[in-house]
């Protein structure tokens, strides 16, 4: 519970490293930290267009073992699999956990109560025009599970026709729920019940909040250019000053204090103790190949 009491400002740099961290290390691969970035970043508009996020963790973390056990199932069973009485009674949760949101709205509407959308407190809620992006960013999954639907009956599943049964069954669905997803946005816009005004903290001015996102954003950018160019070690050290004094106007002495602890925390535990294969930043491969 202490750690609720830090200052938000000497967290950032240490989590920031350590998401980075996190993605590295499971392949030791620089593609995954670009894969860290883009899924903050759909995170981020999932926030902006109030797209719930456990729906897209649960399919993430479930995904491979749902397509194994699939594969396994169709194999044994084949079409008779549809009249599993497991499969019926998951089958009939799944539409009810459809169709009660709808009801409930339904009920909402004739009860003439409709509940009064929450506002989080937080330092920014939405600064996109949702009437806009909301349309625009169902349309661009209806793009993505199109494609995959489209490449499991053309593409690959040609070829391996048992490999795109669970991309076609999950896509086919998803792109159904994606279409009438647009459709409700889209309604939405053009009804003009999605507001224009971006929704804020109360005393929160629209520019400030704009700039501390344009901030953020730059310093998750520069953390990973750092990570890429000078090597997690010198990044951890440099990268953290630099955020305390630029960003964060800390002093000196605490600034230079908590780089020391960072670059001993991720070169003395990961790399001295661990021997975790961190990679020479780019610039020093540069260097070599110059010299």
């Amino acid at each position: 519970m202490k750690i609720t009491f830090v200052k938000g400002t000497f967290l950032i740099p240490f989590l920031l490293l350590l998401v980075y961290l996190g993605g590295f290390s499971v392949k030791n691969s620089f593609g995954d930290l670009i894969l860290v970035i883009l899924f903050g970043a759909l995170g981020w508009f999932m926030v902006q267009t109030d797209w719930p996020r456990p729906p897209l963790l649960l399919g993430i973390v479930l995904g491979e073992i749902a397509e194994n056990n699939l594969f396994i199932a169709t194999r044994i069973y084949g079409a008779a699999l549809l009249i599993q009485p497991g499969v019926i009674v998951i089958g009939l949760l799944i539409l009810g956990a459809l169709a009660y949101p709808l009801f409930k709205a339904w009920k909402q509407r004739q009860a003439g109560s409709e509940k009064p959308q929450v506002v989080a407190d937080i330092e920014m809620t939405v600064i996109l025009r949702r009437s806009i992006y909301g349309p625009l960013f169902a349309l661009f999954f209806v793009g993505v599970f199109a494609f995959v639907v489209r490449d499991a009956l053309f593409g690959y599943g040609v070829d391996f026709p048992r490999s795109a049964i669970f991309p076609l069954i999950i896509g086919s669905g998803s792109l159904v729920l994606a279409l009438l997803a647009f459709g409700w946005e889209f309604w939405n816009s053009l009804r003009g019940a999605a507001s224009d005004q971006p929704t804020l903290n109360p005393g929160m001015d629209l520019r400030l909040a704009r700039r501390r996102t344009a901030a953020i954003t730059g310093w998750i950018v520069g953390f990973f250019l750092g990570i890429w160019l000078l090597g997690f070690a010198v990044t951890s050290a440099l990268a953290t000053f630099l955020y305390l004094k630029l960003e964060a106007n800390e002093k000196w002495p605490i600034s230079s204090l908590l780089s020391l602890v960072a670059w001993a925390f991720f070169y003395g535990l990961f790399d001295y103790f661990l021997h975790l294969p961190f990679p020479e930043g780019q610039i020093f491969y540069w260097l070599k190949d110059w010299i």
